[in-house]
């Protein structure tokens, strides 16, 4: 993207500084507006008033997420005028919350998508999510985590982009169609994590920091699509490092090396689509300057379709 390494430090921890906003947990996490909070406080704080609330059974998971995604919606859908137009015509389609299939738990540890068909008039999607199998897993589905997590999957991420793609006609030609690509729809998911905070939707000090945990680990999914698929990283040594990392519990690192030993090159595909979403956006602003606005912005982003996002570049905002 046109930044150099700074020499003297690994690749690994370029990418940590760029995506991590410390770098150490005593410098706190830069909340804005000049305010900082340390990390160990907001993990602190935010256990503490999850052990305070009702305990989230690992059978109750589903249905909160359930709950949750309704009332995300009923807050989301009449105010997402202002983050794309094109929302307006799938904003009342929601995704059916159900448990991941059995025979996909073993490489789905937490939720996926499943994105209509192009040829459904409905365009109805499943939102799946894995009930927690131990307390290790149980840990991940915590209450920001789930808003996190439906904001990437459902509004304003998965479903609505997907929706659009398949609703809108110059995006849903079979070439395009065809020719879907990773860095783009996980890029907007990812993207769509950051923007709902920036616009105050996901607004506590917590969800910036479940934002900026999650952000590291799809850094990581770079790290690890790379050396594996070129055999300088071994199954075992990717799981202990997203182990060492992110402090997964080690069946949440096996199920979601399982999907990427799958997919090659999908898993870099969410940082990346994030980081030229956000170039995009950043030079459009500075072209456009006091006209810039970020409906269009999204508007021109969605309208594309799911193709690469360096065709949508250059086919769409030249």
């Amino acid at each position: 993207m046109g930044v150099k390494e700074p020499v003297g430090i690994s690749r690994q921890e370029f990418v940590w500084s760029r995506l991590w906003p410390w770098n150490a947990p005593a410098a706190g996490i830069d909340m804005g507006n000049g305010r900082k909070v340390d990390a160990e406080d907001v993990l602190e704080s935010h256990f503490r008033r999850m052990a305070a609330k009702r305990r989230l059974q690992r059978e109750q998971v589903v249905v909160q997420v359930g709950d949750n995604l309704l009332a995300a919606i009923a807050v989301l859908a009449p105010n997402l005028a202002p983050l794309t137009e094109l929302a307006e015509e799938v904003a009342t389609v929601v995704p059916v919350v159900q448990p991941t299939p059995e025979f996909r738990r073993h490489e789905i540890p937490f939720a996926a998508y499943l994105s209509p068909s192009p040829k459904d008039i409905e365009q109805i999607g499943y939102y799946y999510v894995t009930p927690a199998a131990d307390d290790d897993l149980l840990r991940e589905h915590n209450w920001v985590g789930l808003d996190n997590t439906s904001v990437h999957e459902s509004y304003p991420g998965h479903h609505l982009q997907f929706s659009i793609a398949n609703s809108i006609p110059v995006a849903s030609t079979l070439p395009r169609l065809m020719n879907e690509s990773s860095v783009f729809y996980e890029g907007w998911a990812l993207y769509c994590e950051q923007l709902m905070l920036e616009e105050g939707f996901l607004e506590t000090k917590e969800h910036r920091f479940v934002m900026l945990k999650d952000r590291l680990w799809r850094a990581l999914r770079i790290i690890i699509d790379v050396k594996t698929q070129t055999g300088r990283m071994n199954y075992d040594q990717a799981a202990d490092l997203m182990v060492q990392e992110l402090h997964f519990p080690r069946a949440q690192a096996c199920a979601d090396l399982n999907w990427y030993s799958q997919s090659p090159s999908g898993p870099m595909g969410y940082a990346l689509g994030w980081s030229i979403i956000n170039r995009l956006r950043a030079r459009e602003q500075s072209r456009l300057g006091s006209r810039f606005n970020l409906r269009e912005f999204h508007d021109k982003l969605l309208s594309a379709g799911s193709i690469s996002l360096p065709l949508v570049e250059g086919r769409h905002f030249t």
